[in-house]
């Protein structure tokens, strides 16, 4: 994620961080829910987060920001949730390999950017690279204990994603004031 975008569009952070509160929510409220809907729910938050970064990178290169690691991650995300939901018949072990993949890829992308944002208040970086950090954890969590039963796996995915939900929507918070505090030259809130 691009600094400017993420000030930019401090929206977009709310919305992903209610999205992950309501998905985590719902596995833990549904934990006998099916595999089918497990998949379906990840395959939709994957898809729609991945338009979203695949709309960023274009905005970012009109914009000559920087645009090839956000529209390359944007097209996995959107590639995960369309096999997801296309094919969700693809097993439990598979679904687990994209959760992997996926955590462990936006979590550096969010350590990344952490660190590329220099402008921003210190309290907005660390949350953002506490979500990072937080997100390889899990997906290192999942690849190296993958005998921990689909149970535990939902419960684990359903506490993460309250947990990440929470900081997204705080770090939502954040941005707008910091942004009413120092708009950029020509901004619009």
């Amino acid at each position: 994620m691009e600094p400017a975008f993420v000030i930019r569009n401090w929206k977009l952070t709310l919305v992903s961080g209610l999205l992950a509160l309501l998905f985590g929510i719902v596995i833990l409220i549904w934990p006998a829910a099916t595999t089918l809907v497990l998949l379906i729910l990840f395959g939709a938050l994957a898809l729609v987060d991945g338009i979203f970064h695949v709309v960023q990178a274009i905005t970012d290169a009109a914009r000559k920001e920087k645009w090839v690691l956000t529209l390359l991650f944007g097209l996995l995300e959107t590639i995960v949730g369309i096999i997801v939901l296309s094919r969700p018949g693809v097993g439990l072990g598979a679904l687990l390999v994209l959760v992997i993949v996926y955590l462990v890829a936006y979590g550096f992308v969010e350590i990344f950017a952490a660190f590329e944002m220099q402008a921003v208040s210190t309290g907005l970086r660390v949350l953002l690279g506490i979500t990072g950090v937080l997100s390889v954890v899990v997906g290192f969590i999942f690849m190296f204990r993958p005998g921990l039963g689909i149970w535990s796996v939902i419960l684990f995915i359903g506490i993460y994603s309250i947990f990440v939900g929470i900081l997204r929507v705080i770090l939502a918070v954040l941005i707008r004031s910091w942004w009413k505090e120092q708009p950029p030259a020509g901004a619009a809130v």
